[in-house]
């Protein structure tokens, strides 16, 4: 490789600004950068002011870098002086050329706001910052790049599309139109919005259909959980319309009706959750036939919460937990009324997928896959740990309660940012605040909510080790010391 050629315009300022510049241009040298700078390339006799325009207007010198201070920004704003000078080349050459690739500015001193001394005619372009030791060390590698023209961040090169856009065979829901018309006339409040917002989730339901599985008898566990996996990849479009539509219900018509229709729409989903689905008598099926219907379930749910839950809308929440389901039964024969954890199970496919095609065992399969699936701008996968959270502490506060046995196992919780606590919780220091999220965990006073997490925590039986975490640490995630500390 061919060492570039660079040339050092600089102030004569002080004699500790000199040997400053000195020092760059030592560490630029041992970098295996050509420097041509006054102090090594200036003989006795020559002119100064002509060897400085010779320096950048020299097309063998590939950079030209501007050290910038106070009395440089002085000298080259007043056209004054050897600075002057290489401003009026370097300014024109700025302006002029396309491609502007041969001059940057680098800051050796700021002022007392921190603001570095930068030439009017070079403001608001790039700039490299070395006005101290600890900059200095940061951002030397940065010049270094600029010199080589290697920058830290390259473009990749072209690939190939992806096989879903050659085959031109990609499973989608229908509703594109659907979603369009529901989102438009919610957020313009027409008054046909809500029936808009039914018909697109009744279709959704329907359309559901279209993603089944055709396994035949004899496919190897191999090819099967891999074809499961590659159908829940495929509803990621789907899955990102249906976030968009929730998304505009919370911000603009979270309302009676629309409650109503997000809890039939999870009602429904139990039709895809066990065989004899469509009122069919078959025993022709295997048991994970259905496991892609049980993580879109799960995962959909979580987004619907944690949507809602972020947009502070808590009686939707409160009445997704609340309300009881009345869901298809396993055997297919009869359906039955059940809480809200029906939509959470393991999912034996997803974990042998995990353990034979990618090699690895997984705390949760359905938690890790939900987690790398996430792609949404406008909540986090905290929101997410946060609604799996909440699901786990309603349906302990029921069972402390009437001492029945239903059960959410919050393996998202291994995700969960620092461990610190959730949001509402984090909020609830506010005695007011804290009333609002009380539907949410099935508790009726401010009173009881302490009690209820001092419970909880008593009793290790309720409490499930979460992967390398232990003990899940409910009073922390809680903010149990913080609670109602404020009117």
């Amino acid at each position: 490789m061919t060492a570039p050629k660079l040339f050092i315009s600089y102030s004569w300022t002080t004699t500790e600004h000199e040997d400053w510049v000195l020092r760059l241009a030592h560490d630029l040298t041992e970098s295996g950068v050509e420097v041509k700078f006054d102090k090594w390339d200036l003989k006795e006799g020559q002119d100064p002011y002509h060897f400085m325009e010779q320096m950048v207007a020299d097309e063998t010198i590939t950079k030209v870098i501007m050290i910038c201070d106070k009395k440089y920004k002085s000298r080259a704003d007043d056209r004054e002086k050897g600075v002057g000078v290489e401003t009026q080349i370097i300014s024109s050459k700025i302006y002029n050329e396309v491609k502007q690739t041969k001059f940057v500015a680098v800051i050796a001193e700021v002022d007392d706001q921190g603001n570095p001394f930068i030439p009017v005619y070079y403001s608001g372009r790039i700039h490299i910052d070395l006005s101290n030791d600890d900059k200095y060390t940061q951002n030397f590698e940065q010049l270094i790049r600029w010199v080589f023209d290697k920058p830290l961040y390259q473009r990749p090169q072209l690939g190939k599309p992806p096989s879903y856009i050659l085959e031109e065979k990609v499973s989608l829901l229908g509703t594109d139109a659907l979603a369009r018309r529901c989102i438009d006339l919610l957020k313009s409040g027409k008054p046909n919005a809500q029936g808009a917002v039914s018909e697109y989730f009744d279709t959704v339901l329907e359309n559901l259909s279209r993603f089944k599985l055709d396994c035949s008898d004899d496919l190897e566990p191999v090819d099967h959980a891999k074809l499961i996996f590659n159908r829940i990849e495929e509803f990621k479009q789907p899955l990102e319309q249906i976030i968009g539509v929730l998304y505009t219900i919370a911000s603009h018509a979270a309302n009676d009706d629309s409650i109503l229709a997000l809890h039939r729409f999870f009602e429904g989903m139990s039709q895809y959750f066990y065989p004899d689905s469509n009122g069919k008598t078959s025993y022709s099926y295997r048991v994970w036939d259905f496991d892609f219907y049980k993580f879109i379930g799960c995962e959909l749910f979580l987004y619907t919460l944690a949507i809602f839950i972020k947009m502070e809308k808590f009686s939707v929440i409160s009445f997704l937990l609340n309300q009881p389901y009345y869901c298809y039964r396993e055997s297919g024969r009869s359906k039955k009324i059940k809480q809200f954890d029906f939509l959470k199970e393991d999912i034996d496919s997803l974990k042998f997928y995990f353990s034979e095609v990618e090699g690895r065992n997984c705390y949760s399969s359905v938690a890790e896959l939900i987690k790398r699936r996430f792609s949404i701008k406008f909540i986090g996968v905290d929101h997410l740990c946060q609604a799996d959270f909440i699901c786990y502490l309603n349906l302990m506060s029921k069972n402390i309660e009437t001492n029945s046995y239903d059960y959410w196992n919050p393996t998202l919780q291994l995700y969960h940012d620092g461990h610190d606590a959730y949001e509402i919780f984090a909020k609830s220091i506010s005695k007011k605040y804290c009333e609002k999220i009380l539907p949410l965990l099935n508790i009726n006073a401010i009173s009881n909510l302490k009690e209820f997490l001092e419970k909880l925590s008593n009793n290790s039986d309720m409490i499930p080790r979460v992967g390398e975490w232990g003990k899940l640490p409910i009073k922390r995630l809680a903010n149990y010391d913080s609670l109602l500390t404020l009117p």
